[in-house]
């Protein structure tokens, strides 16, 4: 996933979508199931040039009208895993110019250009969840890989600050005989909101404070010129805080589309923020959208 510093991503009717060249060769042996809702594909023929969001599968009997689909591409299932792609091309100069290849912007270059403004990445918001008031860790494009995962598990959990706050300051207590305590959760709710990049010692800290268990897989690349194991199929693994968990009975879920929600998410929740502190939000006006 292109998630860190080498970010390619592109702002497309108010939403970030991941940018990546369309998968000819994998997308022809696998199906859509190599496709990502969350990414805008690039496709560079004679006849299309632009960027296509992946918009998901249709059924073989369902109609497909180009001019009446949102732009993007579309699989069409044809039964007996055999699948044909549709595209619906921009409709209008106005789209033609909202997904055209220009809109990718490399995160770094972007930020240094000032595309992406720094009243964009604010502070952290808090929605009404399950739990109560919830704490959402903003996610943002070019947030580092380790920094990424931990904030979108923590977004998952759906639950306040104040019990993992707590948490965290008596297992400080306890390591560092109080004198870390006073400040850490302070310090590390800062670091959520502000900081881009996340160091293993960090990943640990927050591990222990929000109960996750972490474990990082290395495997082989395909053709891999000195492959670690001969047999396909075998990984090295290790449990950082040392204590090893099955993965046999997992479902291991792919992050890139809770990563790409969570990037809008913060869009939305630092535009209303914004709107609140210049007195145009109305929150009446928000209810009723729900």
């Amino acid at each position: 996933m292109d998630t860190g510093l080498n970010a390619v991503v592109a702002l497309i009717e108010g939403k970030y979508y991941r940018v990546q060249d369309f998968p000819y060769d994998e997308v022809s042996q696998k199906g859509p199931r190599v496709l990502r809702k969350g990414v805008a594909y690039r496709i560079e023929t004679d006849m299309t040039r632009g960027l296509f969001p992946y918009r998901g599968t249709l059924s073989k009997k369902e109609g497909f009208d180009p001019y009446q689909r949102q732009v993007g591409i579309y699989m069409r299932d044809l039964g007996n895993n055999r699948y044909v792609m549709k595209l619906a091309r921009p409709h209008n100069y106005r789209e033609a110019e909202e997904y055209s290849l220009d809109k990718a912007r490399d995160i770094v270059a972007a930020t240094i250009d000032h595309e992406y403004l720094p009243d964009q990445f604010m502070d952290v918001k808090v929605r009404l969840g399950a739990n109560g008031e919830s704490f959402l860790p903003p996610i943002y494009p070019d947030d580092d890989p380790l920094n990424t995962i931990m904030k979108v598990a923590i977004r998952k959990k759906d639950a306040p600050f104040e019990p993992y706050g707590k948490r965290l300051e008596a297992l400080a207590v306890d390591r560092t005989k109080g004198v870390e305590g006073i400040n850490i959760r302070n310090n590390l709710r800062r670091a959520l909101k502000t900081n881009h990049t996340m160091s293993p010692s960090k990943a640990l800290q927050i591990s222990d404070t929000w109960q996750f268990q972490i474990a990082i897989i290395v495997a082989d690349a395909p053709g891999a010129m000195h492959p670690m194991f001969t047999d396909g199929k075998s990984a090295l693994i290790i449990y950082p805080d040392g204590i090893p968990f099955d993965l046999k009975e997992m479902e291991l879920i792919n992050v890139d589309d809770l990563v790409t929600q969570g990037i809008n998410d913060t869009i939305e929740e630092e535009r209303i923020e914004r709107e609140r502190k210049t007195g145009n939000y109305d929150d009446e006006e928000d209810d009723s959208d729900d």
